[in-house]
């Protein structure tokens, strides 16, 4: 699990991060959000063998968002992540969004790690877009970031 990996590296990172905070001048940023989505069957038809019940979804998420930057912006780590409930299968998963870390200067820029990475001409025009999706979570109606699946991949630019 993804998740859990990067949160196993972050908790045995953090104290290093802290004291490299007071020495580098590293700036950490921590943000996120819950959200819950829900569907219920209408016709009052249920599935065989009872699965989920009335709910077609339901769901609580958890979102984590951390980033570190020292303070001139040269180098900077950036983890994304999901803790949710799915109440249909009643079990707890996770799933990591984002994981990388880069460093910029001048004209050269450099990732490494697990991210989104995307071309083309812009949202849902898909013609030379060649990278995994997630149409479970765009059907599903979560917010269309949840739509780009997270690759390993180093970008240069």
């Amino acid at each position: 699990m993804r998740v859990a990996s990067a949160l196993t590296v972050l908790a045995i990172l953090w104290p290093g991060i802290l004291s490299a905070q007071e020495k580098y001048r590293l700036s950490v940023t921590i943000h996120g959000f819950l959200m819950g989505n829900a569907s219920v069957r209408t016709t009052g038809e249920r599935p065989p063998m009872g699965e989920g019940g009335a709910f077609v979804l339901g769901e609580e998420r958890l979102r984590l968002d951390v980033s570190a930057a020292t303070r001139s912006g040269n180098g900077f780590l950036q983890v994304k992540g999901d803790v949710f409930h799915d109440a249909v299968a009643n079990r707890v998963d996770g799933d990591l969004r984002e994981a990388y870390a880069g460093f910029r200067t001048g004209r050269l820029d450099l990732r490494l790690g697990w991210q989104i990475v995307t071309w083309g001409v812009g949202d849902l025009f898909f013609i030379n877009d060649v990278f995994p999706k997630d149409w479970e979570s765009f059907f599903s109606g979560r917010p269309m970031e949840y739509l780009k699946r997270g690759v390993d991949a180093v970008r240069l630019q």
